[in-house]
Parts: structure tokens; C-alpha cells; sequence
């Protein structure tokens, strides 16, 4: 198969698995082979339980790497409750040291972690953050919660995917107080 000089391979059906083909980095391998066959026999609905996978069918796409080709920018992850974001996740360095940050709409920082520990430098607010709360609204209209994941280069926004059970629902927060801050938007929307 032909793929684009920088790339990613990721599955329909499954969350979080992801084949990283920066810049140079050569064609599939067997290891790359032996994954996408193991995605092809996993039902991620088994797993976790999230409806949405429940009837998906097996499937791989490959996009282009955005960014500069050699390393993917970072993940923005707008959570929102009936149709307004509330807060932004960003997640940098995926695939060698995840760290992750989190900040109001402002751009201020939260002092907070899930999974991941926070960024050691915080990721600088994009130019483009007001239309990407913009785009978050549009897609997140009439749904009670979804993530909207986006990601932006100094030229575009681009769409990652909507989120409805981000980390499955389990992935824990640094404290108790937050987890509670967290669930509350869910009683309110």
C-alpha cells in the first residue's frame, strides 16, 4: 500500500491506539503488521462497555501527519456540556512522555491532572482558540456531553473526533474535589 510520506494508521473501532509514520520513518514493518491485525480482532465495546462501539465494524484510516511531518502537534480537547465548552485539555508529547494540561476558556491554567502529570512548560494559547470554541459549539450542539478533539497549526483547525467517554470514564483525577467539580457539569446540562 501507499501511504503519504508522513502519516498516521488508526483504527474506526478502537480508542487510543495509533500508528505514528513521521517524516523518514520508512514504510509499515511487520511489528506495524502484526497491530493492525489485533485491532482488527478487538471489539473495544467489550472492553469498555461504550455503546458507540457496540456495532462498529473493523476499519483503518491513514491521514496525513499535520504539522511539520516529523512529530503530531498537540491534541486540544474541548469538554463541553449541552452545546458549551467549559474547559480545554491539551495533551503533548503522546508518544514519548504524555503530559497533559488543562485551562479555562480564558487560557488560564487549571491545577489539575488526569492520568497524565501536567506539562512541564504549558502549551502556549493557539492563535486560532476562538474559533475553535466556536467549532466546539457547533458540534457539540444538542448533546448532553461530548469532547470535542481538535487540533491547530498556525495555518488551520482541524478535526480530530468527537469524544463521548473520554479515557472510558476511568481514568482518575489528582483529587477527589475535582472528580466532584467535574461531575456536577453533568447534573447541570
Amino acid at each position: 500500500a501507499s501511504y503519504p510520506r508522513a502519516c498516521v494508521l488508526k483504527p474506526t473501532h478502537l480508542s487510543g491506539q495509533v500508528i505514528l509514520l513521521p517524516m523518514g520513518a520508512g514504510e509499515l514493518d511487520r511489528s506495524h503488521h502484526d497491530l493492525v491485525r489485533t485491532w482488527f480482532r478487538t471489539n473495544h465495546y467489550l472492553r469498555s462497555g461504550e455503546p458507540q462501539y457496540k456495532d462498529l465494524p473493523p476499519r483503518a484510516i491513514v491521514e496525513p501527519l499535520i504539522g511539520d511531518g516529523t512529530e503530531p502537534p498537540p491534541d486540544y480537547k474541548i469538554f463541553c456540556w449541552g452545546g458549551s465548552p467549559h474547559f480545554i485539555q491539551v495533551d503533548t508529547n503522546r508518544f514519548q512522555g504524555h503530559q497533559r494540561s488543562f485551562f479555562d476558556l480564558q487560557w488560564r491554567p487549571m491545577e489539575m491532572t488526569l492520568r497524565y502529570p501536567l506539562c512541564d512548560i504549558p502549551p502556549a494559547r493557539p492563535a486560532k482558540l476562538s474559533e475553535m470554541l466556536e467549532i466546539a459549539r457547533a458540534l457539540s450542539e444538542g448533546l448532553d456531553f461530548v469532547r470535542v478533539d481538535l487540533y491547530c497549526t498556525s495555518d488551520n483547525v482541524y478535526f480530530g473526533e468527537l469524544t463521548f467517554h473520554p479515557d472510558s470514564g476511568n481514568a482518575p483525577f489528582n483529587d477527589y474535589a475535582t472528580d466532584l467539580a467535574f461531575g456536577r457539569y453533568f447534573d447541570s446540562a
